[in-house]
């Protein structure tokens, strides 16, 4: 599925707008959030050349999906994708 579209309403200094939704957890819908999540452990699989364990879970750190621990998660050339939680994953993964 594809999520580039999805509306996304912001709060900031600029007041309230409209724009993409950018991360997991700026889709609306709970149903969203897990689709992504999955079709982000597919995308961030292929990305990096590792086999995940399971689907990434939006609360926890991407890397308890492909079972890797937090120290080797650290050491990791992209470690900073593998310690982001589930949902600040960006979107690009998703597509």
């Amino acid at each position: 599925m594809k999520f580039t579209d999805v509306p996304y309403e912001a709060f900031g200094d600029r007041g309230d707008f409209v724009r993409p939704a950018i991360v997991i957890h700026e889709l609306p819908s709970p149903a969203l959030r897990l689709q992504a999540c999955r079709d982000a452990t597919t995308g961030i699989a292929t990305a990096l050349n590792i086999t995940p364990k399971r689907s990434i879970h939006f609360g926890a750190p991407v890397h308890l999906a492909f079972g890797i621990t937090r120290p080797a998660a650290q050491r990791h050339a992209q470690a900073r994708l593998l310690l982001t939680n589930g949902g600040d994953v960006p979107l690009v993964y998703c597509n």
